[in-house]
């Protein structure tokens, strides 16, 4: 069972690229989930059987939101860096304890930025504080690339698989046999 300490708070979390670029603490993160597309197989001579199966996986671009800090200084030198580069990152996300020690994080392939802004308009006229709002691109963060096995059947295994799906011995199947009906 998990203890108070041990529980991860929304609100305490930071992005670090590449294990020593730190972007600092963030007060809004969105877009971390994954989703997949379903494909559906449906056999002619199955009935309304269905088979599933995971289809491609897609990724939310990152939105990070935080008050102008010091560390939006760090941010700009990345994307400085980033301008003239055609480098991709590794990055994580650290959702940390009130302890401030990490206990979920999340690691993001293949990051690069998609914009940055200034959310709140420079003016003197008003008292409101400088939001930054960092979005970045990746390809994932589950680690779901690996060993993958995409061999197809041989045509004796979709034999078999035929006959032991009760289609019958197709091996003495003659080309323009007239099928009795």
């Amino acid at each position: 069972m998990a203890t108070f300490d041990s529980l991860a708070l929304a609100n305490r979390f930071s992005v670090v690229l590449d294990g020593d670029i730190n972007l600092g603490y963030w007060s809004s993160v969105r877009g971390l989930d994954v989703t997949w597309n379903l494909c559906e197989y449906r056999a002619g001579d199955a009935a309304n059987s269905r088979l599933f199966y995971p289809g491609s996986t897609k990724y939310s671009d990152i939105q990070l939101s935080r008050a102008a800090c010091a560390d939006s200084q760090t941010v700009q030198q990345w994307l400085a860096t980033c301008s003239i580069s055609m480098q991709k990152w590794s990055g994580t996300i650290y959702l940390a304890n009130s302890e401030q020690q990490a206990v979920v994080s999340w690691n993001l392939y293949n990051v690069m930025p998609l914009s940055w802004k200034l959310e709140t308009p420079l003016d003197a006229s008003q008292s409101k504080v400088a939001i930054e709002t960092l979005s970045l691109a990746h390809e994932g963060f589950l680690d779901d690339n690996q060993n993958f096995d995409s061999t197809l059947l041989t045509p004796d295994q979709v034999q078999d698989s035929s006959y032991a799906q009760g289609f019958g011995d197709t091996s003495n199947a003659q080309a323009g046999a007239n099928i009795p009906g």
